[in-house]
């Protein structure tokens, strides 16, 4: 039973990257483009670097447990309705897919930025924060874009009826469930496992 659950989840999600393998190949080239302009951009950051590294935050005792994830949280929340109402029209595509670029934005100017205090330091808040969070996000964010993108109906989108939004906001209910583990992983349990071995 386990093993026909599994090949029929592998089944789906290869039938699903099949179908949209347009979406997803520029939502990944529209992170990557945002990557490489937030590396480029964070030289500029100069003596605010050291504010990337939650490393740093914890030992100067500035980091909000709480804080970061709800910002996490509602940022990405804002991200998935900006992405529905891009599907108001098909034109609105592209917009969407700069949601996905200023993510990779902020994901380059992290990668270069908490580097700043300490190579070590900077490498493992690499590692166990901004990867796993922000790829999250890109992944949530360039499966949404599948999903509405693809239930565009009529000169006014997935607005077209009260019944089709109601159904593009529950099946980003499990994208937010996703992220939101993330989340806690990411803004919650790793550094407060840093604080109670590490500090």
């Amino acid at each position: 039973m386990k093993n026909r659950k599994l090949c029929y989840n592998v089944t789906s999600l290869k039938i699903f990257l099949r179908e949209h393998k347009l979406y997803i190949l520029i939502g990944c080239a529209s992170l990557l483009v945002g990557i490489i302009i937030g590396v480029i951009a964070a030289r500029g950051f100069g003596e605010d670097y050291y504010k990337l590294n939650f490393i740093y935050e914890l030992q100067s005792g500035t980091y909000a447990f709480a804080k970061t994830f709800f910002i996490a949280l509602l940022c990405t929340l804002g991200g998935l309705a900006l992405i529905l109402l891009c599907g108001f029209n098909r034109w609105l595509i592209i917009p969407a897919f700069f949601i996905a670029g200023f993510l990779g934005y902020r994901l380059g100017l992290g990668l270069v930025g908490c580097l700043q205090p300490s190579i070590a330091g900077g490498v493992a808040c690499i590692i166990f924060y901004y990867l796993p969070l922000y790829l999250t996000a890109a992944a949530v964010f360039i499966a949404y874009i599948c999903i509405v993108f693809s239930s565009l109906c009529g000169a006014r989108g997935v607005f077209g009826s009260s019944a089709s939004v109601k159904r593009l906001v529950l099946k980003a209910m499990p994208l937010v469930i996703v992220f939101t583990a993330a989340a806690i992983l990411c803004c919650i349990i790793i550094p407060l496992l840093y604080r109670l071995f590490f500090m």
